[in-house]
């Protein structure tokens, strides 16, 4: 999935408008996607800048609790598994997803 030259402007620009946000609002729009909230800020923007541009991350196809992570040397998402209470399920799916539109 190579981005378009507009697609990496947009991002850049979004991520630029999202500094002056709190680290909990960054975190908040992305529990309302349910996206991943850990990581530093610089993290949490440049999330929160993909999903505004391209959509949220859906969770796996295949096992619906773990939430794929896109892997640039394969060019695919991954998912490992997920955490259910104290039991870890293991997931090894790969391949594409259908981003969604992310929720303002």
């Amino acid at each position: 999935q190579t981005l378009s030259s507009a697609q990496i402007k947009q991002i850049k620009s979004e991520s630029e408008q999202l500094q002056s946000e709190s680290v909990e609002t960054l975190k908040s729009m992305l529990r309302k996607n349910d996206q991943q909230v850990t990581g530093t800020k610089a993290q949490l923007i440049d999330r929160v800048a993909d999903g505004i541009v391209l959509g949220r991350i859906p969770r796996c196809p295949v096992c619906g609790g773990g939430k794929p992570k896109f892997d640039g040397k394969q060019g695919l998402y991954t998912c490992a598994g997920f955490m259910d209470d104290d039991e870890f399920h293991r997931c090894s799916w790969t391949g594409l997803v259908t981003r969604q539109p992310w929720a303002t």
